[in-house]
């Protein structure tokens, strides 16, 4: 009896392994920043720390203010945007910094613009 218990529990230790790390993957999975997530989803490589400093500067420029909020927002639009039209979401960014509109208009409605202007 014993050993059929003992053969119970091993064979059980595995599976249970196996949930306690999806489990822990998974959870890890929810802790990124939305910087860590733009860093694995954005086209072209780009790092963190260079998405970031571009985000920082397009929202500096349109007054948004820097948080992590608005990096999900503005994350989820650019790669909502590269995923509908093969726009690269630094791209999209880089046309948004450059575009001299200001204040008057949010970072969607010109990164949509942008992309207008951008895809093929």
């Amino acid at each position: 009896m014993l050993s059929n218990s003992g053969t119970m529990i091993k064979m059980r230790m595995p599976a249970l392994f196996a949930v306690l790390i999806a489990a822990h993957v998974s959870s890890a999975t929810y802790a990124q920043s939305a910087l860590d997530k733009m860093e694995v989803v954005f086209v072209g490589g780009y790092s963190k720390e260079q998405i970031q400093r571009k985000m920082d500067k397009v929202m500096r420029k349109y007054g948004e203010p820097i948080n992590e909020t608005n990096y999900n927002i503005v994350g989820s639009v650019l790669v909502a945007l590269r995923k509908e039209n093969g726009v690269p979401e630094m791209k999209i960014l880089a046309c948004v910094d450059y575009a001299d509109i200001g204040d008057q208009m949010k970072i969607g409605e010109v990164a949509a613009i942008c992309v207008t202007m951008l895809a093929d």
